[in-house]
């Protein structure tokens, strides 16, 4: 026994005090790194922002120091990519030094492929077209105004599944049922927007709704939804429709902080606004009132489809408060089973079942 090894304590000792001086400096080098996005985030001058952007893009050089940045970079990310949408929307973006609006550019697509690495996308084939038991659902509209109508566009949505996998936020990021039955209406109805600038809140992912309101003569429509990422993949598929930036835009919209969009400007109301599946939790009825009251015109309509009150948190308080708001006219009509039908076999259908019902709101601001 004499003869075996006897463990070096100091030895062991000092690898202990190395593995533990390696992980505080990990951990400093984590704080560091959060501390650089915040300082982004709060950068309030043109200086501040051009001096963060610059950090960034020396720590993302660094292979060293990459890995720990690109993980306080997604910690971060939905705050991100709003302030970075709005750099790339506002004038700050032509203000930058050509290599600062390169890294705007780098760390959105990292934002973008970074959280969507365990997520399947998928480019489906969607089919909408005029009907008349749409535009029955607006009574003060002629039956009929005798031309048919329709979009057939591929939308790259994502999977539901591998979201539900990752815990992520479903809402924006589907393709809803009311947001193809909303589509359908504004096909239906091209007199509701020919000529008029039209706002679509909670835009979700896939932009079909601001696709089909530029198809019967809306000159602008501005999609707008608080998820950035769904505004991100909005804005591509409203580009891959053919739609130029003058056409349609898609920005992210606070309804709690709107004067903060650079596409609102203060004071700044529609003539249209449109919307579905807006109201899903308690919290929302006032928020989307707040809203309203703030972005609808005098004289203007808004159209929201929403799925019925046995199916969403706040719906019911919001039917309350619509009815009590004396700047506001309001009609809430059921969807015919017709039109609900339609939605078998297409692939809105997994986020939608037999016993669902919905209803349209049509809001008049007085």
């Amino acid at each position: 026994l004499k003869h075996w090894p006897i463990p070096d304590a100091s030895r062991a000792t000092k690898r202990r005090s190395a593995a533990v001086t390696m992980a505080a400096q990990r951990r400093d080098l984590d704080v560091v790194h959060s501390e650089v996005v915040q300082d982004l985030l709060s950068s309030a001058s043109l200086p501040h922002l051009e001096a963060a952007l610059v950090h960034i893009q020396e720590l993302l050089d660094d292979s060293g120091a990459r890995h720990s940045l690109e993980t306080a970079l997604l910690a971060a990310r939905t705050t991100l990519q709003r302030r970075l949408f709005q750099v790339m929307g506002g004038s700050e973006i032509a203000e930058l030094s050509e290599a600062s609006q390169g890294t705007v550019d780098l760390v959105l697509e990292f934002l973008s492929s970074g959280s969507q690495e365990n997520r399947k996308r998928a480019s489906v084939s969607v089919q909408v077209a005029s009907s008349s038991v749409a535009r029955a659902l607006l009574p003060f509209l002629p039956a009929t105004d005798g031309e048919q109508r329709s979009i057939n566009v591929d939308v790259n949505i994502w999977d539901a599944r591998s979201l539900a996998a990752r815990k992520c936020s479903k809402v924006p990021l589907l393709f809803w049922p009311c947001s193809r039955m909303l589509a359908e209406l504004v096909l239906s109805a091209p007199e509701l927007f020919d000529g008029k600038s039209v706002l679509e809140l909670g835009c979700g992912c896939h932009g079909l709704v601001a696709f089909a309101a530029s198809q019967v003569g809306a000159p602008f429509v501005l999609a707008t939804d608080l998820c950035a990422e769904a505004v991100f993949d909005t804005a591509a598929n409203l580009s891959g429709y053919g739609l130029a930036e003058s056409q349609a835009l898609a920005c992210v919209l606070d309804w709690e902080r709107i004067d903060d969009c650079d596409h609102v400007s203060p004071g700044m109301q529609f003539p249209v606004i449109v919307g579905s599946e807006l109201i899903h939790d308690s919290d929302m009825p006032d928020m989307l009132m707040a809203a309203l009251v703030r972005l609808l015109a005098p004289g203007g309509r808004a159209i929201i489809m929403q799925a019925d009150a046995r199916f969403r948190y706040g719906v019911e308080e919001f039917q309350s408060r619509l009815r009590s708001e004396p700047r506001f006219g309001v009609e809430i009509v059921p969807v015919p089973a017709e039109m609900v039908d339609r939605l078998s076999g297409t692939n809105s259908e997994d986020l939608h079942s037999e016993v669902m019902t919905y209803s349209l709101y049509s809001i008049v601001r007085h």
